[in-house]
């Protein structure tokens, strides 16, 4: 059986002095998990997809050649002009280049009807493209909510999420219920994007994880699974159900 060729949004680190010296990097965590469930991971370049040039150009070749598409997480917020708001207190670093490049891969990938799995920042962006909102920052904006930036090593557990039955994702992890889950993140889904459902919430009633109600695999997940894997082994269903429903894989 070909392996699936899943691909990756690295984050995008800026340099002064031009795009020649930005650097594209990505947590090696992702690719191994896609790895170990059967992939092949495939870190996406920079380029958009509409400009002229070879960077576009290969950026958008290397979308048509993909079966999955993973959105992942990272140190930066997103803009909050995009679901209408202006910036508040307690808004964090912006990245408008690599928020560009997510959008255009994700669309892509949706005109494709590539699976997609998004991860954290990559939930929330995936939310505010389907129309949602987001909490600009949790301590602010919600301040009953828990403390969803642990200060201890993310390979371990934070706090709690209950799984819905009947959701895709609790297919992937084995059961509906409680999980034990990492939290690295100060904003959070406020209002729930068109055409995707609740998949998971946490104790304080935040949305953890949400699906596409529509055909095809759209999974988000607010915690870093790929930093879980081995603490915590059902975090690897995830990633076995990204590859099962990618072209010729199906499960269903």
């Amino acid at each position: 059986m070909v392996r699936p060729l899943i691909g990756l949004t690295p984050d995008l680190k800026l340099d002064e002095r031009g795009a020649d010296f930005h650097v594209s990097e990505l947590r090696v965590a992702y690719s191994d998990a896609i790895a170990a469930s059967g992939g092949i991971p495939l870190i996406l370049p920079y380029g958009a997809p509409g400009a002229q040039g070879p960077s576009g150009s290969t950026f958008s070749a290397t979308l048509e050649r993909l079966d999955a598409l993973v959105l992942t997480g990272g140190a930066f917020d997103v803009p909050p002009w995009l679901y209408g708001e202006t910036p508040r207190d307690g808004l964090g670093f912006v990245n408008p280049e690599r928020t560009e490049q997510e959008r255009q891969a994700f669309l892509r990938a949706r005109a494709l009807g590539l699976p997609v799995l998004a991860i954290c920042g990559g939930m929330q962006l995936v939310n505010v493209l389907m129309g949602g909102t987001l909490y600009q920052h949790l301590p602010f904006d919600f301040p009953e909510a828990l403390d969803h930036e642990q200060d201890f090593d993310r390979r371990k557990p934070s706090h709690p999420v209950e799984v819905f039955p009947g959701t895709r994702l609790a297919q992937a992890l084995g059961r509906a219920g409680g999980f034990p889950v990492n939290s690295s993140h100060h904003q959070g889904v406020k209002q729930l994007g068109q055409s995707l459902r609740p998949a998971a919430r946490s104790p304080d009633g935040l949305i953890e994880a949400f699906e596409g109600v529509e055909p095809g695999f759209l999974l988000g997940v607010e915690w870093h699974p790929e930093l879980l894997v081995v603490t915590r082994p059902e975090q690897r269903g995830i990633f076995a159900a990204l590859i099962a429903a990618c072209k010729g894989h199906e499960t269903d």
